[in-house]
């Protein structure tokens, strides 16, 4: 479903932090689709990408000229946040100026100049207490990461209805060489170390590339509003790592890893973590007929490609 669905965008597009793990993949995905992408790190040494500081450059000052006003419909995809829940918490002034402050006065300074915004918002802005959210229900935040993100969500629709903001649930990739949550997994499993899951958390884990592919088509679609771009398949969190175990044993060696559930009050997390977070995609998919890659199909190339590399 991914070869040739940039066919006739023409834009120029910006990815800030094109150096992360979902940057990366939607500046691949842009660039092996023919669309003109530039790509910005902050502190990974990738040559093709541009070095920009989120928190004090002006990003008119280190694009080419004429990338953002050349006649061509500009977009900017901004990926560039501080994720970590915990550091979120522990230090909310530096964590608030980089996901909210310098942010917003990003989106502002891009706007000015046209371009349309694409800001990536998480599952954290619910608080977990019922699951299969709606773009409809109303957030309530648990967690210092998500009132900040929900903070620019509300900025972005108030102030450029026509920007796009997608909520995402917990990216997955098929690459051992990421950091993801399979990878995660795979270390444990062959230190031999138990999985431990927050006892009771229901989430809907997705595709990284199934993410790029759904911002890309969501540009080509002309889309603007809130959406959820997420799987539409749900799990309990000890129940795929189950899943993980059980192909990791049939397909590389058998481990007897045993997955342990344990209560979220006993990981001693700094800030909280919702129970139930997992996503009605029923919008975008109506707005875009994609189709999302199953969680097997993911741990099946993960485990193939851990395979190759032993």
């Amino acid at each position: 479903q991914y070869t040739h669905f940039t066919e006739r965008i023409k834009m120029n597009l910006l990815i800030v932090g094109a150096s992360g793990f979902i940057g990366s993949h939607i500046f691949r995905y842009a660039r092996d689709g023919g669309i003109n992408v530039i790509g910005t790190r902050f502190s990974a040494s990738k040559q093709n990408l541009i070095a920009f500081d989120l928190s004090k450059d002006s990003i008119g000052t280190v694009l080419p000229g004429g990338f953002l006003s050349a006649g061509t419909p500009a977009c900017a995809v901004i990926c560039s946040a501080i994720t970590k829940i915990d550091l979120c918490a522990k230090d909310k002034e530096r964590s608030y100026n980089f996901n909210v402050r310098h942010t917003i006065r990003l989106i502002d300074e891009l706007a000015k100049k046209s371009v349309k915004i694409v800001f990536l918002s998480s599952e954290a802005v619910y608080e977990g207490d019922i699951g299969y959210y709606s773009e409809n229900d109303p957030p309530t935040p648990a967690n210092e990461y998500g009132r900040q993100k929900w903070e620019v969500e509300k900025y972005l629709l108030l102030h450029h209805p026509d920007s796009l903001v997608f909520r995402l649930s917990v990216i997955v990739g098929d690459s051992p060489g990421e950091p993801h949550l399979f990878s995660d997994w795979a270390k444990l499993i062959q230190r031999r170390k138990p999985i431990a899951c927050i006892k009771g958390q229901v989430f809907s884990p997705t595709f990284v590339d199934d993410v790029a592919c759904g911002i890309l088509l969501g540009l080509k679609n002309n889309l603007s509003g809130l959406y959820h771009l997420s799987n539409k398949e749900f799990f309990a969190r000890e129940e795929l790592a189950r899943q993980f175990v059980y192909l990791f044993d049939r397909r590389i060696e058998k481990t007897g890893t045993e997955v342990v559930s344990i209560a979220e009050s006993e990981f001693g997390f700094l800030d909280r973590r919702q129970l139930k977070t997992y996503l009605d995609n029923s919008l975008f998919e109506k707005a875009t007929k994609m189709r999302f890659t199953s969680m097997k199909e993911v741990m099946v190339g993960f485990l193939g490609k851990l395979i190759k590399g032993l």
